[in-house]
């Protein structure tokens, strides 16, 4: 069940457009510098009630849960494409 998310997870942020990269429900996600820090994304997530770890200034990783069911696992990849979105037209430098 696990790669079956995972795969999943993978596939509908790649496409996207989203650099994803991972095994099973273990991932990262690959954020430009250039458009937005990944702690800060990471904070922009929290508030939307979905839990990430930044790792360097542009990668954040994803552990859900393994009893994540499908419906969770979509509604979470829902708000990291809206917040990658908004991130990406609100970065201040």
């Amino acid at each position: 069940k696990a790669f079956e998310l995972g795969d999943a997870f993978r596939r509908r942020l790649g496409d996207a457009g989203v650099v994803v990269r991972g095994k099973g429900l273990l991932n990262a996600v690959v954020v430009d510098p250039a458009t937005a820090y990944a702690w800060d994304v990471c904070l922009a997530l929290k508030e939307r009630g979905l839990l990430a770890k930044p790792t360097h200034n542009n990668v954040i990783r994803f552990a859900p849960p393994l009893v994540i069911t499908e419906p969770q696992l979509h509604q979470a990849i829902d708000i990291i494409l809206q917040t990658l979105q908004e991130a990406a037209t609100t970065k201040d430098r």
